[in-house]
Formats: structure tokens, C-alpha cells, sequence
């Protein structure tokens, strides 16, 4: 299939239906995930690891431990808004 798409006043000709998925896919990412709540989450320092997979760093709580790969990163709440973040911006984006 061919699909003729004019962009940026040039005509581009798209030979296949899986280069218009990963052409829309990436768009759609980068308008619905980029600038939410994900932001957010990303911000901040990241540890260093001398060993480098991770092994030697924990986090430290009143309550224990927490070995850094056994840590979540995320909580439910902040999972929740950025579910609902992503998809109030791909609704937008398809209509």
C-alpha cells in the first residue's frame, strides 16, 4: 500500500503500513508521554553504582533496607495520574 502524505509543503510517499505505525507511534509518544506527570518522576538524582548492576545501593527507611532492584519506583497513585495523563492526551491527539 502507498500512502501519499504532504509535509512541510513536500509530498513524502510511505510504502508500507508498518512505516506509517512506527511513524505514528512515535509521534503519538512524544505528544501523550512526553511533558506529563512522567516529567515528574524523572526528575531528581539517580544513584551511582560501583558495581553497576545495581547490587551495592539500598535505600534507607525508618522501617529497613530497601535493596535499590527491589525498590518500586513508582507508586500506585502516581501510576494512576500518569494513566490518566496519557490517555486524555491520546484521545486528544487522535481526535
Amino acid at each position: 500500500m502507498i500512502l501519499n502524505v504532504t509535509h512541510t509543503n513536500r509530498k513524502v510517499s510511505i510504502m508500507d503500513t508498518k512505516d506509517v505505525a512506527k511513524k505514528l507511534t512515535k509521534i503519538m509518544t512524544l505528544h501523550c508521554c512526553r511533558n506529563t506527570f512522567i516529567e515528574e518522576l524523572h526528575e531528581g538524582t539517580v544513584p551511582s553504582s560501583k558495581t553497576g548492576d545495581f547490587s551495592d545501593v539500598k535505600v534507607v527507611t525508618p522501617y529497613g533496607e530497601i535493596p535499590w532492584r527491589e525498590l518500586s519506583r513508582i507508586s500506585d497513585e502516581e501510576m494512576k495520574k500518569l494513566s490518566k495523563e496519557i490517555v486524555n492526551f491520546d484521545f486528544k491527539t487522535l481526535c
